[in-house]
């Protein structure tokens, strides 16, 4: 049990750095495709998408296993960041945001039910507050040096490293029992 949980935070801390990396780069994609003021709407596209898909991932997890479910949410979350490098109109970004928001809500959701079964109940608050506050410093981190990647790299580039990460967090969670 206590190995599945270092892995747990292992597989969320990668996961959590790529978010911090791509979001600077997300926003720099957005203005390059003109997309500025439609912000809000994306943001909310992303939003929505996992609330509406929540209770239904909530429900899949209850009858399958967790983590075959948070690796494959990993996986699927990969293949829409690379999707990324191939969008060239705003109508698709709002397809590809939902599936964002989507993907997202299984990981959170998951690692959250995950860590919980993993950490002794007289601790879990404690436990739970260890796992979302490494999560946090580890985004704020990871956004600082997203923007310098996405200077020096390009955003193509970030969006490849940060698919890359995703597959590699989808890869160790494979090894999560429970």
């Amino acid at each position: 049990m206590k190995n599945d949980y270092i892995k747990l935070i292992t597989v969320s801390a990668i996961a959590y750095a790529s978010l911090g990396i791509f979001a600077p780069a997300w926003y720099l994609f957005l203005s390059q495709k003109g997309g500025t003021l439609q912000f809000g709407l994306v943001l909310g596209i992303t939003t929505i998408a996992g609330g509406l898909t929540s209770y239904f991932i909530g429900r899949i997890s209850d009858n399958y296993s967790k983590p075959f479910i948070l690796s494959l949410s990993y996986f699927l979350l990969a293949l829409v960041v690379f999707s990324y490098t191939f969008i060239s109109s705003f109508f698709v970004i709002y397809i590809i945001q939902f599936l964002y928001g989507a993907t997202s809500a299984s990981i959170i959701l998951t690692e959250n039910v995950l860590v919980s079964i993993n950490t002794p109940e007289e601790k879990r608050g404690s436990g739970m507050g260890l796992f979302t506050g490494m999560q946090q410093v580890i985004i704020g981190l990871c956004m600082i040096l997203g923007g310098w990647i996405a200077a020096f790299l390009g955003v193509n580039n970030v969006f490849i490293i940060v698919g890359s990460m995703l597959l590699l967090g989808s890869l160790i969670s494979t090894g999560i029992k429970k």
